[in-house]
Order: structure tokens, then sequence, then C-alpha cells
């Protein structure tokens, strides 16, 4: 489903009075946001949005692990999409070129990458950034019809978060090489650092859907160090994350919790993103 139609159909299954589970982008605006979170709050149902890449088991244990390296001092996060990397690209893909959709670069990687660093790290306080379109020609691989690209391929961004951490942001589409992230988080007393593992499919290497591997150095022994992460999931790596949200929701709807991201949670992300 394109996310201009998410409102109108979260809307309605809202009104019906049913618990929702809607993807990220919530919606194409941060307005459009904060009215579904009304909605859901209005309606007394959970509501859920797929911001999985917090479900992450690698993500999940660095996050428990951080504590171990001290005071968070900074991070840097690098990400990168093959999206867009020929001239010609599938019709599917045609319409995120358009800002207007809501479902291009930085609404996408860049709403999955906040929410992962603030899962991680905590609040971001404060957020500046730039966005730049590197590659503006593209045509619909079917029918060679010219594409009007108006959404960002770049995004950089600067952070500082309540805790005083800096984080820099450098995400974009294009990639030639196979897509891939690296997250480092410095910290007094070590580092830690999650990269890209080795995929085949360059779709499935994107930092919400791909598998990660964790590292950990420390002063005196600065290699890194493969920290071992236990990942018993049955899932094609496509669908694991999201599967992981699943399991989350269905336990939050049967134990009356509240963990799962829901719409207020989405509505911040949006207000943060719009801020760029």
């Amino acid at each position: 489903m394109k996310v201009p139609a998410h409102v109108e159909l979260v809307t309605a299954a809202l009104e019906a009075g049913k618990h929702v589970y809607c993807e990220w982008p919530l919606a194409t605006t941060a307005g459009e946001a904060a009215a579904l979170a009304a909605a859901g709050e209005r309606a007394g149902v959970h509501t859920a949005v797929g911001l999985q890449a917090r479900f992450s088991p690698t993500v999940r244990r660095a996050r428990e692990m951080i504590g171990e390296i001290g005071e968070v001092l900074s991070a840097t996060v690098y990400s990168s999409r093959g999206k867009g990397n020929t001239r010609d690209v599938p019709g599917w893909t045609a319409y995120t070129y358009d800002r207007r959709s809501g479902a291009g670069l930085v609404e996408v990687l860049g709403g999955h990458t906040l929410d992962l660093v603030q899962y991680l790290l905590g609040p971001i306080r404060e957020l500046s950034g730039r966005t730049a379109i590197r590659n503006g020609s593209h045509r619909v691989a079917e029918t060679a019809e010219p594409i009007a690209v108006t959404a960002p391929d770049h995004f950089l961004a600067h952070a500082e978060l309540d805790g005083g951490a800096a984080v820099s942001v450098h995400l974009h589409d294009g990639e030639a090489a196979m897509p891939r992230t690296r997250i480092e988080i410095a910290g007094t007393e070590g580092n830690l650092a999650l990269t890209s593992a080795p995929e085949t499919d360059p779709w499935a290497a994107q930092a919400q859907i791909g598998r990660l591997e964790l590292r950990l150095s420390r002063p005196g022994s600065p290699e890194w160090t493969v920290v071992p992460v236990r990942d018993a999931g049955e899932l094609a790596i496509q669908a694991a994350n999201v599967g992981r949200v699943y399991d989350q929701l269905a336990a939050d709807l049967h134990d009356g919790t509240h963990t799962v991201p829901d719409f207020a949670a989405a509505h911040r992300l949006h207000e943060l993103l719009s801020t760029v």
C-alpha cells in the first residue's frame, strides 16, 4: 500500500474500533501522523507502526551492552541503498521519486535510522541537516517514461542527544556497490560497531531489513572483537524483523502492554524528520 493511502484506510479501521498495524512511514506529513495518533487515542485501541530495525537481535544486544562502554560520547551512522543506481528503474518504485509521496530516502531510511539511533542511545534533543538530489534523471524501465525526481537521494544530519552525545548521519541512494550500514558508538570505556552482514539481495541489505554483526573494542585492546548474537529466526531475512514486530504486538494485545512503537511514537518521528 502506498503511503498517501494510509490516512484514509487507517482512519476507517480506527473508526471501526479495530487495532491497527501500519508500516512506516505512517503518513506523508507530520500533521497527518498527528491526526492518526489522536484518532487512535480516541478509539482506545492498540496502534502499532512498523519501525522494525529496533527488533533486530543484534540491535537489542547492542542496547544491552551500551553500559559496558561507559559514557557515550558520539555515534556515527552510515547507510546506503542501491535504489536509483541506474537511470532506468522499476515502475513500481516510480512514485517514490516524488517527494509528495512521503516514501523517499528521507522518510523511509531516515525514519528507520533515527528511530534506531534513539532506541540505542536515547532521545534526540536537536537535529539539523541537509538533503540533496544528486541523480535527477530516471526513467520507468518498462516504458522509458521520464520521472520528475523531487525526492532527495542524499540525507546528511547532525544531532545532539539528551545525554549530550553528538551523532552524525549520512544516508544515500544510488549505491553502486552492495548497500551497507555501519553504526559506530564511541564511549569513554570502549566502542561498539554494528555492521551489515553479507547479503546477496541488495534490497535485503537495508538497515531495517538485513542482518547486522556486532563488534566491540576497548582501550588497550583496539582491535574489533566479534560479539556473538543469538538469532534463532526461521523467517527469510526480508521478513524476519517484521515478524518479530508481529510477535511482540501479539504479546502486547494478549498482555495489555504497549511495547511496540505506536502512532504517537510515529508522530514524534515524523516531527523530527520535518525539521530537516
